[in-house]
């Protein structure tokens, strides 16, 4: 794995682990985040993540562990457009994301 695969799993790690995203079952929500990145470039998967915290933010119990990942990859599979803006992504996340909304990378609702 290059250095800069490395960095930007490193920030969805960050993601996951500052809001404690994992849930119960860890081992079974790592494998399922490993197929997401086999599976999907890492700049869609850290907007999806982030965009699926704010879409359950409000949420009661909160939304953690399978369920979440399982909602991450949906949007994902559906290809659903960004709900969060560069300025939210950083207000939630505390990292730039400014290179998530280049154009190439998102789409836009």
């Amino acid at each position: 794995m290059d250095l800069q695969t490395r960095i930007q799993r490193q920030r969805i790690y960050h993601i996951i682990d500052s809001y404690n995203l994992r849930g119960n079952d860890s081992i079974e929500f790592n494998q399922r985040l490993e197929h997401l990145f086999a599976d999907y470039e890492t700049t869609a998967i850290e907007l999806a993540i982030v965009d699926t915290l704010v879409e359950v933010w409000m949420t009661l119990p909160p939304v953690k562990g399978l369920d979440f990942i399982d909602k991450v990859k949906f949007r994902l599979t559906a290809n659903l457009p960004a709900i969060v803006s560069a300025n939210h992504y950083r207000a939630i996340t505390g990292l730039d994301g400014s290179h998530l909304f280049m154009p190439h990378n998102v789409k836009m609702a």
